[in-house]
């Protein structure tokens, strides 16, 4: 035991200089440490672009940035900050949206690091989008790389929500299923209907946690649960590694 504890406190001491020497050295070459604010606000720009076609499903991917989708008169893309980089297209009735922000210097994981500090990646870029509020879509697809989604008014048959690392912020109508995938994240979100509604399938790691309404899974090791009540037509598969699943309900309900 106490070869352990010497082993354990020789392997703090040689990473506590090791620290002190790489914050010395970044120090002295300009590098001034975190910024938990944007260096300057996003310059937004109006885009007032309809998409045009027979658009059934949406599959929106933010490699970096901000990502805002609402309710609206028509499928447009309203605006955008500017040096982001929005592609779009209509391919098979699937509307396909991948925007990124830009800026100068490197990216590791959910950081951009320049030589003024470090800054959410979620910081580089921004776009706002509309869906129309009288449609239902077959399919709606979302996925983040390093960013933030906040995804409001949405009617769809099935939705995915795929969060590597950031976070997300969903209110939505879903008939039939659900599914999330959070890596490193956190994803919170009101769904329509009551927590009756819906059957469970849910893994959650040490280090993740997944709440929907009163059903609640987290804790030591690796944890596999399904849920359900009764013969619920609407599914909620949840999957967290890091971070947490948050879902509300628009409807108390009660168990019959």
């Amino acid at each position: 035991m106490k070869r352990f504890t010497k082993v354990c406190l020789w392997i703090f001491g040689v990473c506590l200089v090791l620290g002190l020497l790489l914050v010395s050295v970044s120090w002295a070459l300009g590098f001034r440490g975190w910024h938990p604010l944007r260096r300057q606000p996003l310059s937004m720009e109006a885009w007032n672009q309809s998409v045009e076609g027979d658009i059934r499903s949406l599959r929106f991917s933010v490699r970096a940035g901000t990502l805002v989708v609402e309710e609206g008169e028509r499928f447009e893309i309203v605006e955008a900050a500017r040096g982001t980089t929005v592609e779009s297209r209509v391919e098979n009735g699937v509307w396909i949206l991948e925007a990124e922000g830009t800026g100068e210097g490197s990216v590791i994981g959910g950081f951009a690091v320049d030589n003024e500090g470090i800054y959410w990646k979620a910081d580089t870029g921004e776009v706002h989008v509309t869906i129309p509020a009288d449609v239902v879509l077959e399919q709606a697809d979302f996925s983040a790389d390093a960013g933030i989604m906040e995804l409001s008014g949405l009617s769809c048959g099935r939705m995915t929500v795929d969060s590597r690392a950031g976070s997300v912020a969903l209110s939505a109508q879903v008939e039939e299923c659900l599914e999330v995938f959070c890596e490193m994240s956190d994803v919170s979100g009101v769904l329509t209907g009551s927590e009756y509604d819906y059957r469970v399938d849910a893994d959650c790691s040490i280090m993740g946690s997944i709440t929907a309404g009163s059903y609640e899974l987290g804790g030591i090791g690796i944890l596999k649960d399904s849920f359900a009540r009764g013969d619920e037509e609407r599914e909620l598969k949840l999957s967290c590694e890091t971070g947490s699943i948050e879902l509300s309900f628009s409807e108390e309900g009660q168990e019959e």
